[in-house]
């Protein structure tokens, strides 16, 4: 090789290989990075109801946007599907109804409640004749919970044939919280206004 000629040869040299790195990357052109997608917001599951908030006892619950509510104080709140500022709310109206208590005799209810092997059956002479039916043990926010039916007979002079109750009992520091759903008859209950409390219910938060 002649003396001066090695750089132009090189210089030729990385232009050619400049010129080849270039082709290959035009044949394969690199992926554009995909942004990674934003999480979806879980949807509420509870909709546009309306959210009921007891800052005494720590909870809060939510019930359909159509239904109304009479709270009394802290202790008791009664929900309505009537209107209750326009039509007269008796506590007998109401289709679900939050109590707490602690009473003596409720906290003692409870803990024999509790202690029934799911589906036991025991009947108590009151004013009137009650069928109580132990569904299950749970637990609700960290709080003991038990889950049973009360099925009551009236006499015919007593009104109508029969109530038929689902209750939700919980336990917190001695106090008994109580959430109630009523109904003339086991059917009804079941099929008409279960799964609405249950769906309240589920949304308990302590």
């Amino acid at each position: 090789m002649k003396k001066g000629t090695a750089l132009p040869l090189i210089v030729v040299a990385i232009a050619l290989l400049s010129g080849l790195v270039y082709l290959l990357i035009g044949i394969f052109p690199k992926k554009a990075s995909q942004p990674l997608p934003s999480p979806i917001a879980s949807p509420d599951k509870f909709g546009d109801w309306k959210t009921y908030t007891n800052k005494t006892y720590g909870f809060s619950l939510r019930y359909p946007r159509d239904w109304n509510i009479k709270e009394y104080g802290d202790y008791s709140a009664d929900f309505y599907t009537i209107d209750t500022n326009s039509k007269e709310a008796t506590p007998g109206a109401a289709i679900v109804r939050f109590l707490k208590s602690a009473d003596k005799a409720d906290v003692n209810e409870f803990q024999k409640i509790n202690k029934l092997e799911d589906g036991s059956q025991y009947a108590e002479p009151l004013d009137v004749h009650s069928q109580v039916t132990k569904n299950q043990n749970l637990e609700i926010g960290n709080n003991a919970a038990i889950d049973y039916f009360t099925d009551r007979a009236f006499s015919a002079l007593e009104g109508p044939r029969g109530e038929f109750i689902h209750t939700i009992a919980i336990s917190k520091e001695d106090t008994i919280l109580k959430f109630i759903s009523h109904s003339l008859n086991r059917e009804d209950q079941l099929r008409l206004i279960d799964p609405t409390f249950t769906k309240i219910i589920s949304s308990i938060k302590f």
